[in-house]
């Protein structure tokens, strides 16, 4: 839950944006249970339909792949880059990963685009923090009559 999420990786972001892109399905009784108790796990909760049900509906497979500032991934992302490893190295594929040239270079495409990702969404998150804090000195510099 978003409440404990500072303690568990993903906690903040990742269980709330399932039910938003996938929703849920009804879990209990409204008759004879009690609204979901979070602690315990005990109760009811009503069905959802997620921003994505259109396409559950119509047999398609929607994979949720979420990140966090800190560059980490949810496990659904990981097994996705996982099998995509397994795909560049199977017999007659062709893996055109620019693999660095020296002999500390990972070779492998999972460590490679785990890295490369995870660089990605930290620089990101770098860039907002110092365009913010630019934009704040700058706010600091204006009259404030």
């Amino acid at each position: 839950s978003r409440a404990d999420g500072h303690f568990i990786a993903l906690g903040n972001t990742e269980e709330h944006l399932s039910v938003v892109v996938l929703g849920h399905p009804q879990r209990g009784d409204p008759d004879t249970e009690e609204q979901l108790d979070r602690v315990s796990g005990d109760g009811w909760v009503a069905a959802k339909d997620g921003d994505y049900a259109d396409a559950i509906a119509k047999g398609h497979t929607v994979i949720l792949l979420v990140t966090e500032s800190t560059g980490a991934f949810s496990a659904d992302l990981d097994r996705v880059l996982r099998q995509l490893a397994r795909t560049a190295r199977a017999s007659g594929s062709i893996d055109h990963t620019p693999y660095g040239t020296s002999r500390a270079s990972t070779r492998s495409h999972y460590t490679f685009h785990s890295a490369a990702i995870s660089a990605a969404i930290v620089t990101a998150d770098a860039l907002t923090i110092q365009n913010s804090a630019g934009a704040l000195g700058f706010e600091l510099t204006l009259d404030p009559r």
